[in-house]
Formats: C-alpha cells, structure tokens, sequence
C-alpha cells in the first residue's frame, strides 16, 4: 500500500474494542482481530451487521501484517495476567479476551522506515515500531450454529460458504 493509502486505511478503520484473536512479533508484525467497527456501530443503533450484497455476517477478521519491523518497543500494562503478551498471544492458548484500544499510524521523514505505528491494548500493555510495509487480508464470516459438544460456534465463510475456523482463518 502507499502511504496516502495506508493512512486512509486507518483513518476510515477505527479498530476500538476489535478482539484479538492473534498476536505475533519476530521481525515482522501479524495482528488477527475481529473487527469491531461496523458490526458494533450497527448492534449499538439497534440494527443487524450490515450484509455483503445482501448476505449477512456475524464476524468480521482482518489479518494486519507489518513487514520489516524495526525499533520494536512494548511497555507493560497494569494487567499482568498475561506476561508473554509482549510478543506472542493466541486467544485460544490464553482464553483471556485481548481488545485493541487504538492503533495509530504516521510517516515519518526517514525513507528508509517510513512508517511509525503505535497499537494500544488496553491494561495489557502497548508497542510502538517502525516499519516499511503494510498488508491487509479481511474474511467475512457467519455462525452457522454450535460445534459439536461444545458451546463454541462454526463458522463460514459468506464468500465460498467453506468452514472458517476462528482462531486460524487465514489459514
């Protein structure tokens, strides 16, 4: 993405209160959340989530990657219950539910980082970086009822109607 396009991105994006589904940090960035934006903004005003050329959806999860990170910074939260958040979270591992409070995104004047971002996760904690690339994958999804003896829910896909596992739909 350009720089114009990956401001805008985050403009128009507000990631408050999207759920964390994954967190990893080596020399890279890979951040899996449900998006909260729209389908909050819509659950809030009294309406359905707004469907996808008339098909409904119940999650929407982005994959934000951030390649070629540099100058990577985490400052602790007041939260301590989960000590290895710093650099590696899995919502299926912990079981303790991760929000983001703000993620925020600037140039700077360095060609060769471009990028600054800060990403706040409330109690837990919050990094800032440099990086010289973004990427965006998104899959809507619908509940299609319980999995079997358990109390979780399967999902589809809205696009292909194929199985989304939750805590791994990219892969």
């Amino acid at each position: 993405m350009s720089d114009l396009n990956i401001l805008k991105y985050f403009s128009e994006n507000n990631f408050r209160e999207s759920l964390v589904i994954k967190y990893s940090y080596t020399n890279a960035i890979t951040l899996v959340c449900a998006y909260a934006g729209d389908v909050v903004k819509a659950i809030l005003a009294g309406h359905k989530p707004p469907p996808l050329d008339e098909r409904p959806y119940h999650r929407d999860l982005r994959k934000l990657d951030f390649a070629q990170v540099v100058n990577y910074e985490w400052k602790a939260g007041s939260n301590k219950s989960l000590p290895d958040f710093k650099d590696d979270y899995d919502i299926s591992l912990h079981k303790r539910s991760v929000t983001i409070r703000q993620i925020e995104i600037a140039t700077q004047e360095d060609i060769t980082m471009p990028y600054q971002a800060r990403i706040s996760f409330g109690d837990y904690g919050r990094c800032r970086f440099e990086f010289m690339h973004f990427e965006v994958k998104q899959r809507l999804i619908r509940s299609t009822g319980k999995l079997e003896d358990s109390n979780e829910d399967k999902y589809i896909d809205i696009k292909d109607n194929k199985p989304v596992d939750f805590y791994n739909p990219f892969e």
